[in-house]
């Protein structure tokens, strides 16, 4: 009878709204937390309600529209340092109303239980764990889903926030096979496991490796969980490391059942992997927050970096480990007070010429196009434009721009500003990383658009289709046209190489859901960026 009153007084609260907040609009989805007066904790979690506005990225999202889901969470807060953040990022579970985990297709992500509002309070972007993610899936592995939100908790509004999907084994996430209890001989054993470099704070085991200052190598079991984890199951595991490592580290790279470590390991995932965090020069990488995983022989079998995870304070958000610094490797930085816990793994990688050849080749390949400067420029500019609006009430609420929030190397006091410090680092990185590596010619070009006309018409449209109308001031040698969705989704390329005064394109909307798209123009000498709002 108790938890009966407790639900319907949760509901009856919930569907009262302030009248200071009526008129609010966003182009982002709203997400409505209500914990019926329990204060949320970092443990154990709390049942509270949630309502979310969900009216499709770009369009208005109004307080008084109708609900798309409305539910219940079981939430507590998240995080190890940003606990102390004053804007508080959280952990929830979507439940039915006794608690019990439910899936759910949370702002138009695959159904699951396990979600992440993520606060962004060490980066003042709201642009970096996001683009993380974004290039990773980008290369063709799955990270999680991201998604712009703005939040109220208990009708108060706390800002903007990212949707984020929690690491875990599913079909629709870490697609690797599941592991049940009776799975111990076999090939059913053989996968699949989610392993984590972390602080030494859970459950896992010392491999046969060391960290660079000579400590005992951890691994943490991330899934199955140690309690679900049979002995058997830990033993495979714990042998295929073993394996692994004994390859990666013998003179020839091949350990004496003659078998080289590339038997063992996806070697496209690693370099994939050392690329983001090389590029982002993230200070935690491969020795915090860094996940492997394996699926069964089966389906193929080998260990894969990934996913990533946590890049909020990289990309230039860091003055120590030299994140302030446009140089520098990080997996054989020095100036680490965390090396204890840093595997030997990347330094064996880099020393194998076969490992280097193949980070070449990636590196060239992603620096044509994913990695360009342009396009990794218009990326972010795109991204600063869709929350313009939402990043204004967010700092007009949290008076951060002029603080630390964490160990920034500088704070530029406005949004643009903090936007304009992220670009300049991926630009003199990307220039760093070209010329140490020495595979490519750069791929950057001028960043000019003040002479060039563009007309995109009809702006908003709903007839299926928009006319590009492009005039430049000299005849450029190549037009490159891509236009994005607001989640970073490419939905039309097309290049031209022959000279052009004149440049003319009609843009097919079939298929697309209402919003705002961003157009960008990339030739020999200019770049532009516009948007177009696709109506209902």
């Amino acid at each position: 009878m108790m938890h009966t009153f407790r639900i319907l007084s949760i509901l009856c609260c919930f569907l009262v709204h302030t009248t200071a907040n009526a008129q609010f609009t966003s182009q982002h989805p709203l997400v409505f937390i209500e914990t019926n007066g329990q204060e949320i904790v970092d443990e154990p979690d709390i049942l509270a309600q949630i309502r979310v506005i969900d009216n499709g990225d770009g369009m208005p999202h109004s307080i008084d529209d109708p609900a798309t889901y409305e539910g219940y969470v079981t939430i507590e807060l998240r995080g190890n340092s940003s606990l102390d953040f004053p804007k508080k990022s959280y952990g929830f579970e979507t439940a039915d109303a006794n608690g019990e985990d439910m899936d759910v297709a949370l702002l138009g992500f695959p159904i699951e239980e396990d979600w992440i509002l993520y606060s962004g309070w060490a980066d003042k972007t709201f642009l970096r764990n996001v683009l993380a993610m974004h290039l990773s899936r980008e290369m063709g592995y799955y990270a999680s889903q991201t998604r712009f939100c703005e939040v109220f908790l208990n009708d108060e509004y706390q800002g903007l926030y990212v949707l984020m999907e929690k690491i875990k084994r599913d079909n629709n996430r870490v697609d690797i096979a599941k592991l049940s209890e009776d799975d111990t001989t076999g090939e059913p054993r053989t996968g699949g496991y989610i392993l984590k470099f972390d602080w030494n704070e859970e459950e896992g085991w010392a491999t046969n490796s060391t960290t660079i200052t000579g400590q005992p190598l951890f691994l943490q079991y991330v899934y199955p969980k140690p309690e679900d984890l049979q002995y058997e199951q830990q033993t495979y595991i714990q042998s295929f490391i073993d394996s692994f490592e004994l390859a990666l580290f013998a003179p020839n790279y091949t350990n004496s059942f003659g078998k080289h470590y590339s038997d063992y390991a996806d070697i496209n995932s690693f370099v994939d992997l050392f690329i983001v965090n090389e590029l982002s020069k993230n200070v935690d990488a491969y020795k915090l927050s860094t996940f492997i995983h394996k699926d069964r022989d089966k389906n193929g079998g080998k260990l894969k970096a990934g996913p990533i995870w946590d890049y909020d304070i990289a990309w230039y958000n860091s003055d120590y480990c030299a994140g302030g610094e446009f140089e520098g490797w990080i997996y054989n930085e020095e100036n680490c007070e965390d090396l204890e816990i840093m595997p030997r793994w990347w330094a064996r990688f880099l020393a194998d010429p076969m490992f280097q050849e193949r980070l070449c080749e990636r590196w060239s390949t992603f620096r044509q196009d994913l990695l360009s400067e342009s396009n990794l420029l218009n990326w972010i500019d795109a991204q600063a434009a869709f929350i313009d609006a939402a990043q204004e009430r967010n700092y007009a609420l949290w008076e951060s721009l002029n603080e630390p929030t964490w160990a920034h190397p500088e704070i530029a006091g406005t949004y643009q500003g903090e936007v304009d410090l992220l670009k300049n680092f991926i630009q003199q990185r990307l220039v760093w990383m070209d010329e140490e590596l020495n595979c490519i010619t750069s791929t950057a070009s001028p960043a000019s658009d003040d002479e060039l006309i563009l007309n995109i018409h009809p702006n908003p449209t709903n007839d299926g289709s928009f006319q590009l109308d492009v005039q430049f001031p000299t005849q450029p040698k190549r037009v490159d046209l891509s236009i994005y969705s607001a989640e970073g989704r490419l939905m039309h390329e097309r290049t031209f190489s022959a000279p052009l005064s004149i440049f003319s394109e009609r843009v097919s909307t079939v298929g697309w859901v209402p919003g705002t798209y961003f157009v960008s123009l990339n030739t020999d000498a200019f770049q532009l960026n516009r948007s177009i709002i696709i109506a209902e």
